[in-house]
């Protein structure tokens, strides 16, 4: 079993969005956080939780990096002066963003942030479609040609999806005039509702907890257009292969190819050919919004504990993550499709 050490954070700053994207487990159709009344912490706690990170970074030698979310990150009041404490404290951070906001806080960034993954569907048409807002194309735009090259690595998040998948072999070639650096090709997260009862089982019985928030992530038929999947990411390798493309193109997770794209959708078919435990819970903390914190991003029903009662370190090695990280060993049923599992690095991008 690995031994825990803490080398990545996500800081949720705030559960608040300014879109409504189709896909979305946090405001989609059956987005968790439709239910949340909970507040966010306040920009004094966050500022405690980089000092907590700094002060073990001190005790270890280990400097966990950092990715700033949401929610839409930038529509909180924390961001500037968080990401400015990362700086100082001098933490490698990213910001995941719709973009949207970008140009609002441009000193910010430029000084503070690393690397910014920029989520964009397809041409303007599409991926305003896809977000649930009109006229916010331009508005990226302008942020993304006010964001400092020699600062900043600049990453297009591309999910594929129904409305989308037409346009994913061509749109890398958009990519290079908006000044991205590279673009991934992201596959939907999500479960089977057999998957959820065994896990909605295990967290009743060893962890005395509910997990509502998997209704959110639950399929269990893929749609007509995943049949078309292999046919696009054939022709992305060749243009790939080619050196076609004005910028570097991934596809995620790395396993993924157009022998078996497909098979992401049928989560009965082991994609990894040796069963591991997940890293995340022995690398990776994620803090919500509200202070509560899990191992996993997206499937975030279990819970540590909250950063207003504990500190990072103690929920980081309490009995509960002990028991997580045990009893999930040989990964537990959530993890088959979602992308962090097959990430075993968890580093930010970097130039």
């Amino acid at each position: 079993m690995l031994t825990p050490e803490l080398r990545l954070i996500h800081l949720q700053l705030t559960k608040h969005c300014n879109l409504r994207c189709s896909f979305c487990g946090q405001w989609g159709e059956h987005g968790y956080m439709k239910e949340s009344s909970a507040d966010d912490l306040t920009t004094a706690q966050w500022l405690d939780v980089v000092a907590q990170a700094a002060a073990y970074r001190a005790e270890t030698g280990i400097a966990p990096q950092f990715i700033l979310w949401g929610g839409e990150p930038l529509a909180s009041p924390a961001f500037p002066a968080v990401s400015a404490a990362l700086r100082e404290a001098g933490f490698t951070t990213a910001l995941i963003t719709n973009g949207v906001l970008i140009e609002k806080h441009l000193n910010s960034i430029n000084r503070t942030i690393d690397t910014v993954y920029i989520s964009l569907d397809g041409p303007p048409e599409v991926h305003e479609r896809v977000r649930g807002a009109k006229g916010i194309w331009q508005r990226i735009e302008r942020g993304l040609a006010g964001l400092d090259p020699a600062k900043v690595m600049r990453v297009c998040l591309f999910t594929l999806c129904g409305e989308n998948w037409r346009e994913a072999v061509t749109f890398p070639h958009r990519l290079g005039s908006l000044g991205f650096d590279r673009v991934i090709y992201q596959n939907l997260i999500y479960c089977t509702s057999a998957q959820a009862d065994d896990y909605r089982r295990w967290m009743r019985e060893s962890f005395a907890q509910s997990a509502p928030r998997l209704d959110s992530w639950i399929s269990d038929a893929p749609e007509p257009w995943v049949a078309e999947l292999p046919g696009v990411v054939s022709a992305l390798e060749e243009k790939i292969r080619a050196g076609s493309y004005p910028l570097e193109v991934q596809l995620y997770p790395g396993e993924l190819n157009a022998g078996n794209i497909a098979q992401w959708y049928d989560s009965s078919v082991p994609l990894k050919k040796t069963r591991l435990p997940c890293v995340m819970p022995f690398r990776h903390l994620q803090i919500n919004h509200d202070g509560q914190t899990h191992f996993c991003v997206d499937f975030n029903d279990f819970t540590l504990g909250s950063v207003r009662e504990h500190s990072v370190l103690e929920l980081f090695t309490n009995d509960r993550a002990r028991r997580f990280r045990t009893e999930g060993a040989t990964c537990n049923s959530l993890c088959a499709r979602c992308p962090w599992y097959y990430n075993d690095s968890l580093a930010v991008d970097q130039r």
